[in-house]
């Protein structure tokens, strides 16, 4: 799953790998250079997968542990607008189901499941165009901010604006 992310210089697509483990438990292992944000956003988006009612109805291998590795992680990508892309990808790992590489996220995710405003939506957006991504989805409290995107990148992406993330599973998976 991609995540976006910005840094002093720009912005960013954060490649994030998930995978499950055969495991009697439900643990969650994060692997590479990351920093306290980023860690505390990863064990909120699992904690929050668990207690949701897609996590009982959806999953098969509810189970198993979830290994998440992002590589090329470096300090400047720690921050908790990777909720999102953390809840999607481990929601998708749980279901078997793909999610394209041509999509990415960035949204904050709160215990309830909503998703909170992000900074940096122009340098995220525009590293999405940039890397050939199709679709992002980013909170709908960022909508004011796509008014700092050129014409050309917004008409080049589809660009979705969500509240909660079950909007985005709808929208992908239709549940």
């Amino acid at each position: 799953v991609n995540g976006l992310v910005v840094y002093e210089g720009g912005g960013s697509v954060l490649p994030i790998e998930i995978q499950s483990m055969e495991n009697t438990s439900k643990k969650l292992i994060p692997t590479g250079n990351l920093g306290h944000s980023i860690l505390d956003s990863l064990h909120l988006s699992y904690s929050v997968f668990l207690s949701s009612d897609y996590c009982k109805k959806y999953t098969n291998n509810f189970k198993r542990s979830v290994r998440i590795h992002i590589p090329e992680s470096i300090i400047y990508k720690d921050g908790p607008s990777a909720g999102l892309a953390f809840f999607i990808g481990i929601m998708a790992e749980k279901m078997t189901k793909r999610i394209s590489e041509k999509i990415a996220f960035t949204g904050e995710l709160t215990l309830s499941g909503n998703i909170l405003r992000v900074g940096g939506i122009k340098e995220k957006i525009t590293a999405a165009y940039i890397y050939g991504i199709k679709t992002v989805y980013i909170p709908k409290d960022n909508f004011p901010d796509l008014m700092n995107l050129g014409n050309k990148i917004k008409s080049a992406l589809k660009i979705k604006l969500v509240n909660h993330y079950s909007d985005v599973l709808k929208d992908i998976w239709k549940i």
